[in-house]
């Protein structure tokens, strides 16, 4: 085993041959890391920003709270962690004083869900006499309010207790939240609004023919290029300057990571609530997940039409960022200044080089805005994942040959310079942050935290480069001079709060990666819960999915049955109102007509015999033998009897000729008869009807 993994590999002799290693619990190297870190802060316990500067402002304690969170994230135990909840609250409260959240003490008399937040919001971390609201810092906010919010969840989720954190004036958890909702709203309408509008709006069309033929096309405008330092207002540009506006790499892709963070947190609620089925969406959902699924929904609603538009301006952007890079082949060359492709030779012969940052802040880019997603839906041909791929794998080519000829210095350190248009009243500014020389990267986490945003998103499933990664970041840590050992800090000569934060995420997103890809293959126990796991959300799905289908199979077959029983309806409401059936009902009518007025009087006669003919019908002119209705029932049925018998003999014998008459009509009337033989059956069924209504009287 490599010495630089000996803090992080389970060396045990029955693993020797296998493909993937098992690697120290997440729990134990959090908790090294924390031991570090939190003696990273001044007196009050604020977070500053590297050992060369103990300044403490907003970003230091932004990325601070980041590091405390991603800590959080992997298992520490924040209740028995030393000191961690205070500095939770401490920095917690510093944020608030630094983005200036105007009169946040009333939110504890006044916690309205959805109230426009109370902010000035100062987003400069340098000199406060520069007072333009920096691109940059809003995206570090953004990003460690999202990993603060879910800390702040799990707290309460799992321990019950609402006041394990408590800030003067703003009150326990629930009103933090609350609190940084309102961040979080302020924050990405400030990004919406910073984006550089595209002068000449573009148009990019998609199109795709499913295998039914149908076709699916989609248009998205670029409206928008990117974003540079700070927002550029209407007002603060000279004439013609608006169409110069330039946007930065970095900053459009400082800004897309932020976006990520709130999508990555909660992106089954943004699902849900994108196809619109929240109540599906949570009984799919395991009962553990589903406190932290409908607080996600809760937070997304709240901040929907901001992140939302935020999302809009992303896509269009990302396919502009397409377009700028669509003919450099980054496989095999990179992104150089002003969109200039380079070669590996030209940045061996540099004294300094962004090319390889500028490719990774692309690749970045073109899969936080979603432009992977739309090429795989509309063109697969094009093949993500192997671009993807051997993107990261050139840099990293590129960035093992320059260590092997002592030439990292090239490329290790991302320096803003601010080579793009910058207008006339931002002079100042742009100069003053110029001499800053403001480092915001270096390049192994930049490729590592690349390749696990690759990993995550595209490729998905177990990868050996990702070993090597690994060994990039143990072997950044800070080396404590004095004892020659490794530090759990970065970076290698000194520590900075903003370098620690991402490589302290990086490694989280590394663990992640183990734990979903590699280590189910190691831990028979793990892999037996991981798929059992996988076992029930199937069955519980496939459950899920028939009861649907069942009870939309009902519904169909009762709207089938109601549409046919309809339709029955319809079919003889209309039969009979054809001419022949009521030349029919007519015939008939004059048939029975005419047989009654025949038979009704020898039917009476026989009646008359027939009573006076037996003793029991002789009670007219007795009271004691019954009454009069009781003689008139008799008379009526035998009426009736003998009037049913001559009535059926007289319609079979004239049965015929009431056929003759319906031929007759057939022939000067073809329009609406239909068959001959049906209407045949139709008289035999209405003669028949006639029959059953008599015997049953």
């Amino acid at each position: 085993m490599e010495d630089v993994l000996k803090d992080v590999i389970i060396e045990e002799k029955e693993q020797e041959g296998r493909i993937f290693n098992l690697y120290v619990d997440k729990t134990e190297i959090a908790e090294k890391i924390y031991e570090k870190i939190k003696n990273t802060v001044n007196k009050d316990k604020c977070f500053y920003l590297s050992d060369n500067n103990t300044h403490v402002g907003i970003v230091s304690v932004a990325d601070g709270l980041k590091s405390l969170a991603t800590l959080s994230a992997m298992n520490l135990d924040i209740k028995k962690a030393d000191g961690y909840l205070d500095l939770m609250k401490e920095n917690l409260k510093e944020l608030f004083n630094q983005i200036e959240y105007a009169q946040y003490k009333e939110l504890k008399e006044h916690p309205v869900e959805g109230q426009p937040a109370r902010l000035r919001f100062n987003l400069t971390p340098f000199d406060r006499t520069i007072r333009d609201p920096y691109v940059d810092t809003a995206s570090k906010l953004l990003s460690s309010i999202i990993e603060v919010r879910e800390v702040l969840f799990r707290l309460v989720n799992n321990q019950k207790d609402k006041n394990l954190i408590k800030i003067d004036g703003v009150g326990n958890v629930d009103d933090i939240l609350l609190a940084l909702n309102d961040v979080v709203k302020e924050t990405l309408r400030f990004l919406c609004l910073s984006a550089i509008p595209n002068p000449k709006p573009t148009v990019r069309k998609f199109s795709k023919t499913h295998e039914d033929g149908t076709l699916e096309e989609e248009e998205i405008i670029i409206n928008y290029l990117g974003w540079n330092f700070t927002r550029f207002k209407d007002e603060s540009l000279l004439e013609g300057e608006k169409e110069k506006l330039e946007p930065s790499l970095y900053f459009t892709y400082s800004v897309s990571q932020a976006y990520m963070s709130i999508f990555e947190s909660a992106q089954e609620a943004i699902y849900a609530l994108r196809a619109n089925n929240v109540e599906q969406a949570r009984k799919q959902i395991s009962q553990d997940k589903v406190n932290k699924f409908d607080h996600d929904v809760k937070f997304i609603q709240s901040i929907d039409e901001e992140f939302n538009e935020l999302r809009d301006i992303l896509r269009g952007v990302g396919l502009r960022v397409d377009d700028y890079i669509a003919d450099i082949d980054l496989r095999d060359l990179f992104l150089g200044v002003d969109g200039k492709p380079i070669d590996h030779s030209e940045i061996e012969r540099s004294t300094t080089n962004n090319a390889l940052f500028n490719t990774l802040f692309a690749v970045s880019i073109l899969n936080n805005c979603g432009v992977f997603d739309i090429y795989d839906k509309y063109l697969p041909e094009l093949r993500k994942l192997e671009y993807a791929s051997s993107v990261i794998a050139n840099v990293f080519d590129m960035y093992m040959d320059l260590e092997i000829s002592k030439k990292l210095y090239i490329v290790e350190q991302y320096v803003l310079n601010f080579n793009e248009f910058i207008p006339t009243n931002f002079f100042e500014t742009a100069n003053y942050l110029r001499k800053q020389r403001i480092q915001v990267i270096t390049i192994i986490p930049l490729l590592v935290k690349t390749y696990s945003l690759i990993s995550a998103w595209i490729v998905q499933y177990p990868q050996k480069q990702m070993m090597d990664y690994l060994k990039l970041i143990l072997e950044s840590r800070r080396l404590d001079k004095k004892r020659n050992v490794k530090e759990w800090i970065w970076d290698k000569e000194m520590y900075d709060v903003s370098i620690n934060s991402v490589f302290v995420s990086t490694l989280a997103d590394f663990y992640e990666y183990y734990e979903k890809y590699e280590q189910p293959f190691l831990d028979p126990q793990a892999r037996i819960a991981k798929n059992n796991a996988e076992a029930d959300a199937i069955v519980k799905a496939a459950r899920e999915a028939a009861q649907q289908e069942i009870e939309a199979a009902r519904e169909e077959a009762n709207r089938k049955v109601e549409e046919a029983n309809e339709a029955v309806k319809k079919v003889k409401q209309e039969r009979e109102n054809l001419p022949i059936i009521v030349a029919i009902k007519d015939l008939v009518r004059e048939v029975l007509e005419q047989e009654l007025v025949k038979y009704l009087p020898n039917a009476l006669n026989q009646a008359r015999d027939y009573i006076f003919s037996h003793d029991d019908f002789r009670v007219a002119d007795t009271t004691d033998r019954g009454d009069a209705d009781a003689l008139a029932k008799a008379v009526a049925t035998l009426v009736s009897a003998y009037a049913y018998r001559g009535f059926v003999e007289g319609i079979n014998k004239d049965a015929g000729s009431a056929r003759k008459d319906i031929d007759k009509f057939r022939e000067t009337n073809n329009e609406g008869l239909g068959d001959y033989k049906a209407y045949r059956e139709v008289i035999d069924k209405i003669i028949e009807q006639i029959n059953i209504s008599l015997l049953s009287k």
